[in-house]
């Protein structure tokens, strides 16, 4: 019985790095769509130019906080952005 609650431990943690890697890349796509720099996303979101690149590269685990700031200035809505599949297309 605990190897099988390790094993979903292990698959769960690896499923959500994979989730915040689509995120960041979700989030990225977004930005170089509109040919925006990280300082001014950054900066228009009100979170720092170094936290904007560790969310985006998947480098650290993120405050729903941050994104959600982002989420504004991009005008999308969390849920969009946390849409598993492709179903569902970020409209810019």
């Amino acid at each position: 019985m605990g190897q099988l609650r390790n094993k979903t431990a292990v698959r769960s943690r690896l499923s959500m790095l994979a989730y915040r890697k689509l995120i960041g890349l979700r989030l990225e796509s977004v930005r170089n769509s509109r040919n925006e720099t990280l300082n001014q996303v950054a900066e228009a979101a009100g979170i720092s130019r170094r936290t904007l690149r560790r969310i985006e590269k998947s480098e650290v685990n993120w405050k729903i906080l941050a994104v959600a700031r982002l989420c504004w200035y991009y005008d999308i809505k969390l849920n969009v952005l946390f849409a598993k599949g492709n179903h569902r297309k970020i409209k810019i």
